[in-house]
This record gives structure tokens, sequence and C-alpha cells, in this order.
């Protein structure tokens, strides 16, 4: 990951191991990120050194440039990343942190907005669908049902191995997850799947084991595949993945903008529907912050409001209005 000049503190002097213990607490993706906006405002530097009033005016150039608030915001991140990697003093302070709560206030329309979930039952009729076209189908049944399930990211998906599987005697199964996007410690979570789904999955092991003749069970589960139904030895990308999303979701005739988190929005506004509290849904889908459930289920939460259910749910008239 690169370093930017910043002014502060002489750095302290940090072993390799000790850099690289640093450097795994964050996802592949997030140094990815970091890197890229590093490198953008490295450039937009051309040599400077790195202070508290220039960080300020580059988040307002890329406001004036249309970026959304969620996207500026990953820049300061990076650079506070960046500086206590180095062992300096992040300058990050008041015209940044001042700048960043104007861009959020003035750009909170901007973005793509959220993205439409697919919903638990709708799920369901779709994988149905999908497990008729062959090899390949039987793979995305498998893969779609899951992420409906256990409220899978597309990069959570990608990494099952069928180690991480355990079915019961009732036909259920427990997904081990061993590590997620909002868990980088690696504290793991055990996710429930349903019978359907540990239907699907055992149908596409079996496909797994005509082709090979040993399966390592400790390789990703989901393989990308070849045209013929040829399964290849190595796991299936996260781009395959959502180009797999969107092409089955028009085929289906489902209307919004959908990407891998639809089916975590889904199963959420599904989980809300019959009942389930905010924190419910926030341990099923491990989420660190009771916010984005509540976001992403504020349509059936409102459903279940005080208005909802004692005011309109209720047999008596209230104040003489019928």
């Amino acid at each position: 990951m690169p370093t930017l000049p910043v002014q502060g503190v002489s750095p302290t002097t940090l072993s390799e191991a000790t850099k690289k213990l640093i450097l795994s607490s964050l996802s592949e993706n997030t140094k990815k990120i970091y890197a890229g906006a590093l490198k953008k405002l490295e450039a937009w530097l051309s040599g400077r050194e790195l202070t508290d009033a220039l960080l300020a005016q580059y988040l307002a150039h890329c406001h004036e440039q249309g970026l959304a608030p969620s996207t500026i915001a990953l820049i300061p991140a990076a650079v506070r990343f960046s500086a206590r990697l180095t062992g300096k003093t992040p300058p990050i302070a008041v015209l940044t942190e001042r700048t960043l709560a104007g861009i959020r206030r003035e750009g909170k329309h901007r973005g793509a907005g959220q993205v439409t979930g697919i919903t638990f039952s709708e799920v369901k009729l779709l994988v149905q669908q999908i497990a008729q076209n062959g090899i390949r189908g039987k793979r995305d049944a498998a893969m779609f049902s899951l992420m409906s399930d256990c409220m899978l990211r597309i990069s959570e998906l990608t990494a099952v191995c069928p180690v991480d599987i355990v079915s019961l005697s009732d036909g259920s199964g427990r997904l081990r997850l061993p590590q997620s996007k909002t868990d980088q410690e690696g504290m793991e979570a055990t996710l429930y799947i349903g019978p359907p789904t540990m239907k699907y999955i055992q149908e596409w092991v079996c496909l797994l084991n005509e082709q090979f003749e040993e399966v390592d069970k400790r390789v990703p589960l989901f393989r990308s595949m070849r045209r013929g139904g040829i399964i290849l030895p190595h796991g299936i990308s996260v781009r395959a993945v959502r180009k797999n999303i969107d092409l089955y979701t028009k085929d289906a005739g489902l209307r919004g903008r959908f990407s891998g988190h639809s089916f975590r929005v889904g199963t959420a506004q599904s989980l809300a529907q019959k009942g389930a509290t905010i924190a419910q849904m926030q341990t099923v889908g491990r989420w660190k912050s009771p916010a984005m459930p509540a976001i992403y289920c504020r349509n059936e939460l409102a459903g279940r409001s005080a208005v909802a259910t004692l005011l309109y749910n209720s047999d008596d008239t209230v104040g003489g209005i019928e």
C-alpha cells in the first residue's frame, strides 16, 4: 500500500512482520480501495506535504467532481490508516472533519441509492427456474439460495468451502463463516441453511464428485465453468457472480437495481415482514451497527410502528374516528 508524505511527528520504526500483521487486519478489497484512493491523492499533491488544509481542499475538489459522500469518506480513512502504518500522526483535524461534514450534507442525494432487495419468496421462485438450466443452473441455484439463507456478501460466498458446511439429520445445514467483511479479527459465525438450500448444495456436490475423482474440501465450493458444463478446478470470481445475478434477474423479469447485496437486503426485509426485531436482523446479517438493517427495512418497520399497530390495527375506534 502506498504511503504519503504526511506532516506530523517523526515516524516510528516498525518491523516488516508488524507491518504485515497490521495490513492483514484489512480485507483485500479494502486494501485495493485504500491504495487507489492514496494513489489519486498523491498525484493531486504533486510532491507537496499533506496537511489538514490540503486534505480538506482535496475533499472539496472531489465533491466538485460529483463523487458521492461515501466515496469521498474513504479518502481520509485511507490517509489515517497509511499514516498510522508509518508511525505518523494523521493530518486530519477540524478543516478535514468540517469539510467532510459539509460534503455529507450537500451531497446526501448523490450515489446510486439502495439496491433492490430480492425477498425470500422471490429467491425460491428464482432458484427453481435457474435449477432447470443444466449444470451451470444447479450451481447458481445453490449459490443464490445460500446467499439468501445466510445473507452472504459475494466475497463471503466465493470463499465458502465444502468443509464449512455441515448437514444435520433434519435436512437443514449449518454454515461456519470463519471471517467476514465486518469481522476481520476472525470471530466465527454459524448460520442456518434451510433444507431446500441443502438439497441444491448436495446436488452441486454430486456434480463435482462426478467430474473430479476427489474433491478437496478446503477449496472453494462454487467453481468457475466452461461451456458444455465443464467444471474448472478454481473458484468462481466475484465478477462472474455479479454478472450472473444481472443475467438471471433480467431473465426472470424482476425490476430494480440488483447486486450481490440484493439477497442480504431482501432477506432482511422478509424477516422484518415476519416480525423480526432489528437486533435479530443485525445478528443474522452480521452488521456491527443496527443502522443498516433499519435503513433496509424502513418500509416494513413503519408498518409495525405504534401508529400502524395501535391506531390502525385496533378493533377500537380512536378519538371517535371510525
